[in-house]
């Protein structure tokens, strides 16, 4: 892959202030920066991008920006292929006011669109949006190669119609994100709150109103744990801070703590600690801080703590 042939391109943006090239890449590429920004296409593969201090995993229906003056590297690359349009920022102005304004144009295309919201993760579209878009970029490579005079006019409204889309899209990612994460957040607080009952599917439900299928995979995508891993790890968060009371049997510690067999307790205890808990009682009664696992201990919003007598 020839870098150099970013200066080439721009050799005809007097013309249209933008060019677009395919490349298919087969190995790692090292730093390198232009004088223009590049919106990258993601069409297949895989690889690393490191721009604009972001650190992110590219993979097929990937969109970012570069931003230009902004060093890029690419590595892990696996068959990556990539469509790459390059442009100056000073093509948004002959678009005129309205479409400056239109919501996410600015966050993405101005202020280098590698995420959404948190995480350095880049704009990520469908198969049935990325055909779409493929479509629109095939049309402006094509009106590319006629005559300057010819094209000028169409090829610019193409280039249009790409950057509204996508300025939408990423909107609409940024709105979506934000409200997965806020839900994820809802049954977080839920589950601190009631981590020592019988939490069902049903209850979550209610909470959420998403189908159990969808809370599963909206939990695991924000805390990087399942329902029941998060909900375990409380217990033993809570297993341990009982267990420094020397008044509590063991026993009624693991029952407190949503386990009704002992044996069960003393071995998920010994897989969490590296020590049953019998033994875990003798060392913090001889060492004055323990390290352990540390989940944030929110306040809580009382209607959501259930009676455990429902």
């Amino acid at each position: 892959m020839d870098y150099n042939y970013g200066k080439q391109c721009m050799q005809r943006l007097s013309d249209y202030e933008f060019n677009v090239k395919y490349y298919s890449v087969e190995e790692d590429q090292s730093e390198h920066m232009s004088d223009f920004n590049t919106l990258a296409i993601v069409r297949g593969g895989s690889a690393k991008i490191r721009t604009g201090g972001d650190v992110f995993d590219a993979v097929r229906g990937d969109i970012y920006v570069q931003k230009a003056d902004s060093v890029c590297t690419q590595t892990d690359v696996s068959n990556f292929k990539v469509i790459y349009i390059y442009y100056y920022d000073s093509i948004f102005q002959s678009f005129g006011q309205n479409f400056r304004e239109i919501p996410g144009f600015k966050p993405f295309f101005l202020g280098g669109g590698h995420s959404v919201v948190d995480g350095c993760k880049p704009l990520h579209l469908s198969e049935d949006d990325l055909s779409h878009l493929l479509n629109l970029v095939w049309f402006i490579s094509k009106e590319i190669t006629q005559e300057p005079e010819a094209s000028a006019a169409t090829v610019k409204m193409l280039f249009f119609s790409t950057a509204a889309y996508l300025s939408q899209k990423y909107e609409r990612a940024i709105a979506g994100e934000s409200k997965s994460l806020s839900i994820a957040s809802k049954i977080a607080e839920y589950l601190r709150l009631n981590y020592l009952l019988n939490i069902t599917t049903q209850e979550l439900t209610d909470l959420t109103h998403l189908s159990g299928g969808q809370i599963r995979r909206l939990f695991k995508k924000h805390y990087g744990k399942t329902i029941k891993e998060y909900i375990l790890l409380l217990r033993m968060n809570k297993a341990a801070d009982l267990l420094s009371n020397p008044n509590l049997r063991i026993q009624a510690v693991g029952e407190t703590c949503g386990f009704t067999d002992i044996c069960y307790f003393s071995r998920m205890f010994k897989a969490y600690y590296g020590m049953s808990p019998s033994e875990y009682r003798k060392f913090i009664s001889q060492a004055q801080h323990c390290v352990r696992p540390n989940i944030a201990q929110a306040e809580g919003d009382h209607r959501f703590r259930r009676s455990p007598y429902r």
